[in-house]
């Protein structure tokens, strides 16, 4: 079943983004999960961060 519903991707991923910003900073992380949709929004949504690309599924 499909819905609707437009999701503001920018409004969503905000505050995520902002609170792992101690992850972006420190270089001796190289992998974390950016965005976890269960907890911020977006059911069944994820993106993570690798060091040769991101991971959205």
């Amino acid at each position: 079943m499909y819905s609707n519903t437009i999701i503001n991707w920018q409004e969503l991923i905000i505050v995520p983004w902002e609170k792992r910003n101690p992850l972006w900073q420190d270089y001796s992380i190289d992998c974390f999960r950016v965005f976890h949709g269960y907890k911020e929004g977006s059911k069944g949504t994820v993106i993570e961060k690798f060091p040769r690309n991101d991971l959205l599924h």
